[in-house]
């Protein structure tokens, strides 16, 4: 079936470098549109302001994320085609779940990170960024992302799950896989086997109790600088049910 064009391009370099301007003008101008996606064919409706776009995450009469829900089972075989065994296991979290399911899950995650936990890992979370931020003293500069945006988030998570530092760059390869397109050949058989190689770590780290050391570890955090701290001184998708 033949789409039209997209009016917004929305996956290239340019667009990365003026992304607020753009998402202004689609508020402005198309609150609720439909496109072409970046493969050019599948359409996809956005929601681009805040009340609108609340609306449909709370709407599990009208709207879910799991397209289990809002598919036939011809087209969730063709929505899946082409994509790693692995996504299966990926896509099964509490983002891609709904109703009950989805609070059942929440409630589980909220449990370790009430405003009370969080504030506890604070003194471990400045210790990190500061420990990121002591070489600019002496070079006068940095490379933000890669010395500072990237490895700040990647090492509290690492931390809490018990990953092994040697293994945080390969978080990073593996999160970037998830977020940039991948359409040819090449770059398919790349991100699957990438994605393969994610969720058999998940398992090992599983296995190997990684996220049992992680507990471990957010109580090292609240006893971390204890003495210092005493002293004076981070696009949802929805489907619309047919």
């Amino acid at each position: 079936m033949a789409t039209a064009a997209p009016k917004y391009d929305l996956y290239s370099d340019a667009f990365r470098a003026d992304t607020y301007a753009t998402f202004a003008r689609m508020r402005e101008h198309d609150p609720v549109f439909c496109q072409p996606g970046i493969d050019g064919e599948t359409p996809i409706w956005w929601v681009t302001r805040y009340e609108d776009a609340e609306a449909v995450l709370l709407d599990d009469e009208r709207f879910v994320r799991d397209p289990r829900l809002a598919l036939t089972p011809d087209e969730l075989a063709g929505f899946g085609a082409g994509l790693p065994d692995s996504m299966a296991f990926i896509n099964s979290n509490m983002l891609e779940r709904d109703g009950d399911d989805h609070r059942r899950l929440r409630r589980l995650v909220s449990k370790a990170f009430t405003p009370r936990m969080i504030e506890r890992l604070r003194p471990r979370m400045q210790e990190i960024a500061d420990g990121l931020l002591d070489p600019v003293a002496s070079t006068g500069e940095m490379e933000l992302v890669s010395s500072f945006a990237f490895p700040l988030p990647i090492t509290v998570i690492a931390e809490l799950l018990g990953v092994p530092p040697a293994d945080r760059d390969r978080f990073r390869e593996w999160s970037n896989a998830m977020v940039s397109p991948a359409l040819s050949t090449a770059e398919l058989e790349r991100f699957g086997v990438l994605m393969s190689d994610f969720v058999a770590y998940l398992h090992v780290l599983s296995m190997s109790g990684g996220v049992s050391r992680g507990k471990t570890s957010s109580a090292r955090w609240s006893r971390s600088r204890t003495a210092e701290t005493r002293s004076p001184r981070r696009s949802c998708r929805a489907w619309s049910r047919s």
